[in-house]
């Protein structure tokens, strides 16, 4: 029976529009041309990939041919294959379906050929009309990736005509679900009976659609990155996540705008993903090969392995060696741990840098963001809360539902989150980051999302002083850092650093800044550099500091007893430090003093932290508790130490003692009872006066104060 004109129209709207013909221009005829992609697939790769799709090895149904094997075989074919990729595919799988049922036996599940290696990459904002229906390969970033869901291929409907009750089957093509027209049994029409479609015995395919947007690093000044939605079916689903940067090559289609039930001559890009290629992996994910093993155990084995590493770091910098030293623990991280009773503690290790400007943080931040595998880079203003963390938006890709679009924090999970200027976000947006630095989760419930999400990521801040630079007057440097003490406290160590004139410093870092100038503009014009590059170049490369981290990675090193007894001495002597007077450290800084120690003992590729380890982590806490804290962490949690609050609260109490007594407290008995307590008159005057600037108490009369 014919099909009628309804259900031709019907299928034009619902399936992606490519404008070029099939088969034409081709040399080789349907059957000669599956005949040359089997005599393709006698190659040694590609029959042993076959025979993995038949032995059913780890569920691959999927030979991956790369195009420059297929230009070396057949440039004839591989031109096709740009112009004209669903003929030349759809060839290639029907060889493979010969080949497989010729040599073995026949398969109950349809194999694929995939295309990778395409050499020619497009950008997805110069995607143009002539590109729709072409074999391409775009650079992108994952932005957002649906659910795996099952696409109906061939439905199975039960004509429901009591005379009849057959199941027949019928192929699906589009996303629209097409109702059969007649029942192929009793051949009754849809208005002579009904359908009833039968999922059990229908057939699914996995589909999932992904949200790629250019790459950050590719856009030019004021550009807005722009998106692609890219649909990937069967073996290739659920491979990508967020954040991933990948290589996709695939079929360019067409689909058709809608506005309600009117189709409109606008259409949108869609990609048919043949091959999905992760270009960033995880530390995890990046293996080094035999050779490079062996490297990294010379230099991890070496004298001074921590050194290596930190000469690494930002070399064109012109010292911070502390900093770097810490930057260095942080890229290799503690080791994480699941306790018995379900908690788990972070071994990521958070950096706070509190710098002058100029001082080179925002240059510190962005090397650590390139260095880790999956670094995201945010700065100030332009990060908000839902930027950071994740935003609901309406997934205009799938059913109109809303989805959630992970934020740098999540697209940062298993490497490092840099945030720039810290100080000038808000401070809404900065309490977004509380749960995501010390529970490393982001819990989401917005637009009816109830979710949770990982960010098991090390944090690496910076910021300005308050007043733009530090003044040095402050009794601690940490008043002088504009931040809330609950985010303050997730820091494991913070960096304050200083621009101050010092003639010998400033030669050094003088003759740095223009060495690397005159380096840099020698090797633009192309000619060998006249100066040593010693020191501007990194004693490890970064693509070896990676794999050296994914290596070391691996170990999960355990406190040795003399470990623990000099960390546990260090703790309990810092503590009597600060005396009944003030707390000079707390068990969260004992916490940070481990992961770094483990850090080091990563570094060395050690299975055991020693005491030389825990040396290392004591040397910077120490630093940072002497020059940041002054061996007061009530400065940093209330921005008053421990000696000024009890003083105040001295004060307090005797001004509302005298508030019974006499209606009011008068300032020449407020001294007097102050001075017997201990307090010297310029103290008792200063708190008080801070009082007044607070709104705590007022002056009723000249001289006498009241609570308010």
């Amino acid at each position: 029976m014919a099909v009628s004109s309804t259900s031709v129209e019907t299928l034009i709207s619902s399936t992606a529009f490519s404008p070029f013909p099939t088969g034409q221009n081709m040399e080789y005829t349907q059957k000669e041309l599956v005949e040359r992609f089997e005599s393709f697939f006698e190659k040694e790769e590609y029959a042993s990939q076959i025979a993995d799709i038949v032995a059913g090895i780890e569920g691959k149904r999927s030979v991956i041919v790369q195009y420059n094997d297929l230009a070396n075989f057949d440039p004839a074919i591989a031109e096709a294959l740009i112009t004209d990729p669903e003929y030349i595919i759809g060839s290639a799988e029907s060889a493979l379906k010969e080949y497989i049922e010729r040599n073995f036996e026949p398969l109950d599940r349809k194999s694929h050929v995939r295309i990778a290696g395409l050499s020619e990459l497009s950008s997805i904002r110069n995607l143009r009309s002539e590109d729709v229906g072409k074999f391409i390969a775009i650079e992108a970033l994952v932005k957002k990736a649906t659910e795996v869901r099952p696409k109906l291929m061939e439905a199975a409907f039960k004509c429901m005509h009591p005379s009849c009750g057959k199941i027949s089957f019928y192929e699906q093509e589009g996303p629209k679900l097409t109702e059969p027209i007649y029942c192929k049994a009793c051949e009754k029409t849809r208005s002579e009976t009904k359908f009833k479609l039968i999922p059990a015995k229908s057939k699914f395919i996995d589909e999932e659609r992904l949200e790629v947007q250019e790459m950050p690093e590719k856009l030019k000044g004021g550009q807005q990155p722009q998106r692609l939605v890219a649909i990937g079916e069967d073996d290739i689903t659920g491979q990508v996540a967020p954040g991933d940067r990948v290589i996709i090559t695939g079929i360019l289609k067409a689909l058709p705008r809608s506005y309600g039930n009117i189709r409109l001559t606008t259409f949108d890009f869609r990609l048919e993903i043949s091959y999905i290629e992760k270009q960033n992996k995880e530390y995890g994910e990046i293996k080094p090969s035999e050779e490079e093993i062996a490297e990294i155990e010379k230099v991890a084995k070496g004298p001074n392995p921590i050194d290596a590493v930190t000469a690494s770091i930002a070399p064109t910098i012109s010292g911070m060696d502390e900093e770097k030293r810490a930057l260095a623990l942080q890229l290799f991280g503690g080791v994480p741990k699941e306790m018995p009773d379900g908690t788990r503690i972070r071994g990521d290790i958070h950096i706070l840098l509190v710098g002058d400007p100029g001082t080179a943080k925002s240059q510190l931040l962005r090397y650590m963001s390139a260095l880790s595998p999956r670094g995201q880079y945010a700065s100030g203003k332009s990060a908000s809360a839902a930027g950071l963390t994740a935003a609901a938006v309406k997934d205009d890709t799938g059913d109109g539902r809303w989805t959630l679009e992970a934020g740098a924090l999540v697209l940062a999970d298993g490497g490092i989150a840099c945030i720039d200027e810290m100080d000038k976000m808000s401070k809404e947006d900065r309490s977004s980051m509380h749960e995501a630095m010390e529970q490393q989760t982001i819990t989401i419930v917005k637009a009816g999302i109830s979710a949770t999400m990982k960010s098991r990521c090390a944090v690496l801040g910076a910021a300005n002083p308050k007043f733009g630079r530090f003044s040095g007057d402050s009794e601690s440097l940490i008043e002088e850092i504009d931040l809330p003490a609950p985010l303050i406290s997730r820091f494991d160590i913070i960096f304050t650093i200083k621009d101050r004139p010092e003639s010998k410093r400033d030669e050094e870092i003088a003759d740095h800044i223009l060495k690397g100038h005159k380096i840099g503009e020698e090797l633009r014009k192309g000619v060998e550099p006249t100066m040593d590059m010693v020191s501007h170049q990194p004693l490890l490369s970064p693509e070896f500091l990676k794999k050296y981290v994914s290596y070391a990675k691996e170990t999960n090193p355990v406190l040795t007893d003399g470990a623990i007894k000099k960390i546990k001495k260090y703790y309990l002597n810092t503590r009597k430090k600060g005396g009944e007077a003030q707390i000079s450290i707390t068990a969260r800084h004992l916490e940070a003093l481990v992961r770094m120690a483990e850090a080091s003992a990563k570094i060395r590729l050690s299975e055991h932290v020693t005491e030389d380890d825990a040396q290392i982590a004591i040397d910077i806490m120490e630093g940072y508790l002497s020059k940041v804290l002054s061996y007061d962490v009530d400065l940093a949690y209330t921005k008053e130490s421990r000696k000024k609050r009890t003083a105040r609260q001295i004060i307090t109490h005797i001004v509302e003692e005298l508030i019974k007594e006499e209606g009011s407290a008068d300032f020449s008995t407020i001294i007097q009872r102050a001075e017997a307590e201990g307090l010297t008159k310029m103290e008792a005057e200063d708190i008080l006066e801070k009082m007044k600037r607070e709104g705590t108490i007022y002056e009723e009369f000249h001289g006498r104060y009241k609570t308010v």
